[in-house]
């Protein structure tokens, strides 16, 4: 089960390794943006993410998967962070959102993908290996 720490911590690596440099990133404790880099080409890049189960040892969630109403609060949440950062962004700036690879996730993304793609929002997936999935 991945936490959001988890998906955070895969894709700031995965973006190292693409390149991008001044990677920060927020733990789930910590408010702003997840994740800020600057890409190859200069331009500013900012992510949201969300796990698939809770980050906290001491919730009742801590280890058990989120079922399809708490997924969907999440990409619902994701989204409008993402449209909130698009709206406020320098125009070079990109966005986007990272998640989980599992099927909840999956599906909700699905049925919005081609409206994320027309807004230029960039979907990090992050499988059970932490390998990353840019779309």
């Amino acid at each position: 089960m991945l936490t959001e720490n988890d998906v955070i911590n895969a894709v700031c690596k995965y973006l190292q390794s693409q390149g991008y440099s001044k990677i920060s990133s927020k733990n789930t404790r910590q408010q702003g943006v997840d994740i800020e880099a600057i890409s190859p080409d200069g331009s500013k890049f900012y992510i949201e993410a969300k796990g698939e189960t809770s980050s906290n040892p001491n919730s009742n969630r801590f280890g058990k998967p989120f079922d399809s109403r708490q997924a969907l609060d999440h990409v619902a949440k994701a989204t409008y962070k993402a449209l909130k950062m698009n709206e406020s962004k320098e125009s070079t700036a990109k966005v986007g959102i990272a998640l989980p690879l599992e099927t909840s996730h999956q599906k909700l993304i699905n049925s919005i993908k081609h409206t994320l793609k027309d807004l230029e929002i960039s979907i990090f997936w992050v499988d059970k290996n932490l390998k990353v999935i840019c779309e």
